[in-house]
């Protein structure tokens, strides 16, 4: 059974966010150890880890993340805020501005 005390929450969800074409991210589902393995990322230093038994974490669709800004602009009360915010997700780089 999971126990998600165990889980690192942050590296879940960098996990979650990376839509890397090199890099998979696995869960283990024993210790709640969240794993990142790539051509320079091994399974070597999880030599006591068995990869058939690891779940893997997909990346989050961009639309979703898209939707999740929009529904946030929308709780903005300030008027001015929500405008600016509105206009950092327009277009390409929308994640990069709305982040800054």
């Amino acid at each position: 059974m999971l126990d998600l005390d165990r889980v690192d929450l942050g590296l879940l969800c960098a996990a979650l966010d990376d839509h890397s074409p090199t890099t998979r991210w696995w869960l283990d589902p024993h210790t709640g150890e969240t794993i990142a393995t790539s051509e320079d990322l091994g399974w070597e230093e999880y030599a006591d880890v068995a990869p058939e038994l690891l779940i893997r974490i997909e990346p989050t669709p961009s639309r979703e993340g898209y939707a999740d800004m929009q529904d946030f602009i929308a709780r903005v009360r300030d008027p001015r805020a929500r405008e600016v915010l509105t206009r950092a997700i327009a277009g390409r780089g929308a994640f990069r501005r709305f982040k800054d």
